[in-house]
This record gives structure tokens, C-alpha cells and sequence, in this order.
């Protein structure tokens, strides 16, 4: 059990100060932060927050990147990774695996957007990954040449 003093009774509650200087009530919840803890966030400061936390990943995949490939440079150590995730994506006998790897290089490349920024929209206009016209134009194709067994019909009805 934590060493803690009992303080004062406020609003029925019975408040602790913990040896950090820390005042929480009997569930351990913070009634009042320590001494120079670090402020709280808020919806002020949540944005800032964020992206740093985002930069210290960045920071700590770039060192272990470098850490894994034997000491390689930035560039050098993302053309192992890829390397090694397109050879993964391309063996199809490695289950969920290889299309994870697939998903990975594809994100990478810049070929598809991350999930979170939604659909590739330009001025109402999809952009799509090169080589899928020829996929899209295909099935458009096969599905133009099955409706054309019906009898076309006219905006007057006629046939």
C-alpha cells in the first residue's frame, strides 16, 4: 500500500496527500496534481499534444529502424523494410500476413492514402492507383455486355 495522509474531508470525501505532493481522494483519482507535474490536457492544448506525441514515434521508429537494419542510414534502412515487406506481401501462403505487408507498402509508396484521411477526392474527381483503369474498363465491359441483351428503352418509353 502507497504511504498517504489523510488531509481534510471536502464535499464528504476524504482527501490524501501521497508523497509525490499529489492530493487524490480515496479511489487514488488526482484532486489536485503534484508540484510540477506536467500541466493537463485540455481542449486548448490537445492538438499540440498529439502531434508531438506523433513526432516521438516517428523519432523512435527511425532509431529502431536504424537499430534493426545493423546501423543503416534513414534511406537506407527503409529500403530493407520494404524490401522485406514487398518480398512478405508477395508470398500469398503467409495468410493475413502478406496483405498486411501488402497494405504496408502500398501505404508507404504513397499508392494508397492512410485510413484516416479518408477517400483520394480532388475537386469531385476520385484518384485512383495506376493500373486500375484497365480492371474498372474490364468489368465495365462485362457488365455493359450483359445489359445489352435487354432492349434499350428511351426516355419516351419506346424501345
Amino acid at each position: 500500500m502507497v504511504d498517504r495522509e489523510l488531509i481534510e474531508i471536502r464535499e464528504g470525501k476524504e482527501i490524501y496527500l501521497y508523497p509525490d505532493g499529489s492530493k487524490r481522494d480515496s479511489r487514488g483519482s488526482w484532486v489536485e496534481k503534484p508540484p510540477g507535474a506536467a500541466p493537463l490536457i485540455t481542449s486548448d492544448n490537445a492538438s499540440e499534444y498529439a502531434e508531438r506525441k506523433w513526432e516521438l514515434y516517428q523519432d523512435a521508429f527511425r532509431e529502431g529502424a536504424i537499430k534493426a537494419t545493423n546501423g543503416a542510414g534513414e534511406h537506407e534502412a527503409i529500403v530493407r523494410i520494404s524490401t522485406a515487406q514487398t518480398q512478405l506481401s508477395l508470398d500469398t501462403e503467409k495468410g493475413h500476413a502478406s496483405t498486411k505487408a501488402a497494405e504496408y507498402i502500398t501505404r508507404a509508396a504513397g499508392w494508397m492514402r492512410p485510413r484516416d484521411q479518408g477517400p483520394m477526392v480532388t475537386i469531385n474527381q476520385v484518384v485512383l492507383p495506376p493500373g486500375i483503369e484497365k480492371l474498372m474498363l474490364s468489368r465495365m465491359v462485362a457488365v455493359s455486355d450483359a445489359g445489352s441483351r435487354r432492349p434499350h428503352t428511351g426516355t419516351d418509353g419506346e424501345t
